[in-house]
């Protein structure tokens, strides 16, 4: 399935550390930031490129008519930004026990479900 968020989804095992072709970098990153001020910088540069390209595609779909019913460029950015976070994708594997294919099926399904507009 290829939704908004397949671009992330597709990245996330490789940064992670939690399989075997992955060299663990972001995961390794976001640990380090809590510590390191320049990990700490990158991080925040990070968050902030990936929230401005959020905001143009939430604003693309907003003016296209893609996206659900109810759901405005805000929302759709406070969606986009849950669905595609690195964070997310860690809890779900973390915590609840999700295998990566399993996180990646989720979160394209709700952002099928709850984004954009039915076909």
């Amino acid at each position: 399935m290829t939704t908004p968020v397949s671009p992330w989804t597709s990245w996330w095992p490789t940064r992670s550390g939690s399989g075997r072709r992955t060299s663990g970098c972001s995961s390794r990153s976001y640990g380090v930031a809590a510590v390191d001020a320049a990990a700490a910088r990158l991080v925040d540069r990070q968050r902030r490129d990936r929230t401005s390209v959020l905001g143009r595609f939430a604003k693309r779909l907003h003016r296209e008519r893609r996206l659900a019913p109810g759901v405005g460029q805000r929302r759709a950015l406070a969606l986009l930004l849950v669905l595609t976070s690195f964070e997310t994708y860690l809890e779900l594997r973390r915590h609840a026990g999700l295998a990566e294919r399993e996180v990646v099926r989720t979160l394209h399904a709700w952002a099928a479900a709850v984004l954009l507009a039915r076909a």
